[in-house]
């Protein structure tokens, strides 16, 4: 009989997962994949819950350093979808606009549509 395995294994293991979903959704933002993008979500929701059960597990070296690793790889994702965003956003000719509204929300222009021809 195998004992159960302890609560830092399993973290690793969902860090783990957790890294590869993270890059399924890099492929997909780069792609521009929106279908991809929101499976992956529920994913990660899934995900998010796993790990707040561990949220008070501790860790060894080898798992700060893996749970160091994700964290990067969180912040590339934002950043990509942030260069994604912007990037349509400036192909459909929305452009940031120095006013905001009632609700201090940024106002964009929309320029005339884009002509794009392979």
């Amino acid at each position: 009989m195998t004992a159960p395995p302890s609560p830092a294994a399993d973290l690793v293991d969902t860090l783990v997962v957790l890294r590869a979903v993270m890059a399924d959704e890099r492929r997909a933002i780069s792609r521009l994949d929106l279908a991809a993008v929101e499976s992956l979500t529920a994913r990660k929701h899934a995900l998010v819950e796993a790990l707040e059960r561990h949220a008070t597990t501790t860790l060894d070296g080898e798992g700060r350093r893996l749970l160091a690793r994700v964290r990067l790889e969180l912040s590339a994702n934002v950043a990509l979808l942030a260069a994604a965003r912007e990037g349509v956003a400036a192909l459909l000719g929305r452009t940031p606009d120095d006013r905001y509204d009632r609700r201090a929300r940024r106002q964009t222009s929309t320029e005339p549509l884009r002509t794009i021809t392979l």
